[in-house]
């Protein structure tokens, strides 16, 4: 009875790793591009959303011994030379970005790529100053993101075109740079928007499907989302498979 339930019980934690450890899913490449996809970077609880500095500071100087280079997304685009090229991007436009990742971006000389909803609401974002700031560093690029950070999907075709060319002007307007890069918010999108992101003067646009592919569709580009509480092992998977966990 008890070598049964002690199987059992061994079974169900076996189980558990597996789910959590994907070690079972195929290594990607590696010089295939891994775009990894952030968000807020700052103190607080670890969230999907939300990693803290210390832990983000961690992830850098585990890429670079890794020897992965970042880049920006437009550089990932147009660089074949680069071995083991990253792209490390953040959405919405989260002041804690330019407070808490910057400096650290800084610090290590890794490039990144921000993708802004300039009138989005509920976040404490970039003001104008920060972001021309790190715009003429040299290490950050400027994407588009829709003003408002809407669903594309939900929304008549005029208003999704008025999100998506505002939002591209503005950003360039902001930067004092060409805006060449778009993030679909929440992901959502359909053929019609990549349309429109076509004729907004849009190069590059990333979606959230994790997975690391060659950069066949420009418009369609899959990330790595990063959840806030994922340790160092979990980070090493998601470089190395895509995802760390079922």
């Amino acid at each position: 009875m008890i070598s049964n339930l002690l199987l059992a019980a061994t079974i169900l934690l076996l189980l558990w790793f597996l789910a959590h450890y994907n070690f079972w899913r195929p290594r990607a490449a590696p010089d295939l591009p891994r775009i990894l996809m952030y968000h807020s970077v700052g103190p607080g609880e670890a969230t999907g959303m939300n990693i803290p500095t210390g832990r983000f500071e961690q992830q850098l100087i585990q890429l670079q011994k890794s020897g992965f280079t970042a880049l920006t997304l437009s550089e990932l685009g147009s660089d074949m030379a680069t071995e083991k090229p990253v792209a490390l991007t953040f959405d919405d436009g989260f002041r804690n970005n330019y407070t808490q990742a910057f400096p650290l971006l800084r610090k290590y000389g890794m490039k990144a790529t921000v993708f802004l909803s300039p009138d989005i609401e509920g976040i404490e974002k970039l003001g104008p100053e920060e972001i021309r700031e790190m715009a003429d560093s040299g290490l950050i690029e400027f994407g588009g993101h829709t003003m408002t950070h809407i669903n594309l999907t939900t929304v008549d075709d005029e208003t999704a075109k008025r999100e998506i060319e505002s939002s591209v002007e503005s950003v360039a307007k902001l930067t004092g740079k060409p805006c060449r890069t778009f993030a679909y918010p929440f992901g959502r999108y359909q053929p019609k928007h990549v349309t429109m992101l076509k004729q907004a003067g849009i190069e590059m646009a990333v979606t959230v499907k994790k997975r690391i592919r060659p950069l066949k569709n420009p418009l369609e580009i899959p990330r790595l989302s990063v959840h806030g509480k994922a340790n160092k092992l979990q980070f090493h998977l998601i470089l190395t498979r895509g995802r760390y966990r079922v």
